[in-house]
């Protein structure tokens, strides 16, 4: 059968969905995976599929560019002609889903989020909502990922009722992300793990670390990222000064996050921006890693409060620093039951092996 994948980056497809691409080829499927090009796209090719680099640039607004894209696509699936088309982000689901819904290729959409696009004006949120409406009639099935997403898309009637569905992401690998027995230190550790972005609570974290380490100085902070071109990013000269504080110690590049999730004692993801389900919690729980998050997208579905973490929503830096000292000050078989608690949710819940085998299914459908 001939899959193509079409998603914003490479990037992405080889880090939250190698497993699948890994399967696919596995089962004697020819796979395509299409997207802006970057530097994943040799370490896709070496699991045996193939590549082909398109211009979808996911923050342009420029018709123009636009309209070229849809050309791009409308070439690719007449050149490949596959059986299957999975689409991931709001781009590649309305294009690809527009341009086939006159057509017997099964078109199956998973929506990790809407991200920011909903948040810019009325008139950008309608028209988002319009080419859902007129593009979604014909696909094949179409998944949310947060229970949010799931019920917008439902109630805007923006997606066939009987071909929307609820799914858990792409779940994790439990044999890679195994449990990791937890220290119980005096001196906990927090770890904030992701991109240096304003909106995932980079800032929020620190200044919160400040405030903790007046009243405990021992109690450790780290933050694993980096800073980038994107608008929300905090610069290199902003992370400059906040190294000079001394309060989080910064670690650029990790090339196993394992070994950083087996000597901290609890995640934080501050963020305020509306995630789908974050790789760095699911990740977390499946260590055994509590996490302390803000209460907004998917956050509460990996997170559940005084189970296996603790999850509000922030105001301020305050709120924050109040919760870690809350999680620092825990016993010690409180800290295991959230630990052991994470771990079966992420069993439960996000085993890719299990939503792996729901896209197997789709694809093998009606074939």
């Amino acid at each position: 059968m001939r899959i193509l994948i079409i998603s914003n980056s490479f990037w992405s497809v080889y880090n939250f969905r190698s497993s699948f691409v890994k399967e696919f080829i596995k089962n004697k499927n020819n796979i395509l995976i299409s997207s802006l090009k970057d530097y994943s796209i040799t370490k896709l090719k070496k699991f045996g599929a193939k590549t082909k680099s398109i211009k979808i640039i996911s923050k342009s607004t420029n018709p123009i560019n636009e309209i070229k894209l849809l050309f791009e696509l409308k070439n690719l699936f007449k050149s490949y002609k596959p059986d299957v088309v999975i689409n991931f982000t709001i781009k590649p689901i309305l294009y690809s889903s527009f341009l086939l819904k006159n057509s017997k290729i099964k078109v199956i959409n998973t929506l990790d989020g809407f991200g920011l696009s909903l948040t810019k004006n009325i008139f950008f949120k309608k028209l988002i909502f319009f080419f859902f409406k007129i593009s979604q009639k014909n696909i094949f099935k179409f998944y949310a990922v947060t229970r949010k997403d799931f019920k917008l898309l439902q109630s805007k009637k923006l997606v066939p009722k009987e071909k929307l569905f609820l799914i858990n992401g792409t779940g994790i690998n439990l044999k890679h992300f195994k449990y990791i027995k937890p220290s119980i230190n005096k001196n906990t550790t927090f770890v904030f793990i992701g991109r240096f972005l304003k909106l995932k609570g980079i800032i929020l974290f620190i200044k919160a670390a400040i405030l903790v380490k007046k009243k405990y100085p021992k109690i450790k902070f780290l933050a694993v990222g980096s800073t980038s071109k994107d608008k929300y990013s905090i610069s290199r000269e902003e992370l400059s000064k906040w190294k000079k504080i001394n309060a989080v110690k910064f670690l650029n590049h990790v090339t196993d996050i394992r070994k950083i999730l087996k000597i901290s004692d609890c995640v934080v993801l501050p963020t305020n921006y509306p995630e789908g389900l974050n790789r760095s919690l699911l990740e977390s729980i499946s260590t055994g890693r509590p996490a302390i998050t803000n209460k907004i997208g998917g956050c509460d579905q990996i997170i559940k409060n005084n189970y296996n973490g603790f999850i509000k929503k922030f105001k301020n830096e305050f709120d924050l620093a109040n919760l870690m000292i809350k999680y620092h000050n825990l016993s010690s078989y409180k800290k295991k039951f959230f630990s052991i608690n994470g771990r079966k949710l992420a069993k439960k819940y996000f085993d890719e092996k299990k939503i792996i085998k729901k896209y197997s299914n789709d694809i093998n459908e009606n074939a």
